[in-house]
């Protein structure tokens, strides 16, 4: 069943929670803290601090939306390098774009609508191929073709990473 058929079907299990398992602060409604605290949720804490981006990296976030991982990935690099966040919608990408904003890290920060699982998807195809035209190529016995064949595909390979970060 996917995500959307979930939220579709009327019958199932509900659950009502009646206790908190943690407290979390909240910031206050009025403001107050904008800009100056976020929460977040542990597992996107986690996956940029394992990650650590150095000052200067280049970071690909395939699910980026609300923004949280992303922006605390451009705070770990100091707000040098680069993030190309990636989400689904418009309506998500402009959340991350004002929380990057928000947060005053919008200058390392690109976000674009695309599904990332197409684009994974489209990039292993052309990897399959990349390894197959590898494959071929060193058991073809002249040398100058074999390194056509690979200057040739490395070409296509490259652009095809180029055109999933520009789109």
């Amino acid at each position: 069943m996917s995500r959307s058929e979930m939220f579709r079907v009327q019958h199932g299990v509900a659950v009502e929670m009646t206790q908190r398992l943690y407290d979390v602060p909240s910031p206050p409604i009025d403001g107050q803290l904008k800009g100056s605290a976020m929460l977040q949720n542990l597992p996107s804490i986690v996956a940029a601090q394992v990650l650590n981006p150095a000052p200067g990296s280049r970071v690909l976030d395939m699910c980026a939306a609300p923004g949280g991982k992303t922006t605390l990935l451009a705070q770990i690099m100091g707000g040098q390098g680069q993030i190309v966040a990636l989400d689904r919608t418009h309506a998500k990408v402009d959340d991350i774009a004002a929380l990057a904003a928000e947060l005053g890290c919008r200058d390392c920060i690109q976000a674009y609508k695309t599904d990332s699982t197409k684009s994974v998807e489209k990039l292993d195809q052309e990897l399959q191929k990349f390894q197959q035209l590898l494959q071929q190529q060193w058991l073809d016995e002249d040398p100058w073709q074999q390194q056509q064949a690979a200057q040739s595909s490395s070409r296509k390979l490259l652009l095809l990473l180029q055109d999933a970060e520009n789109a």
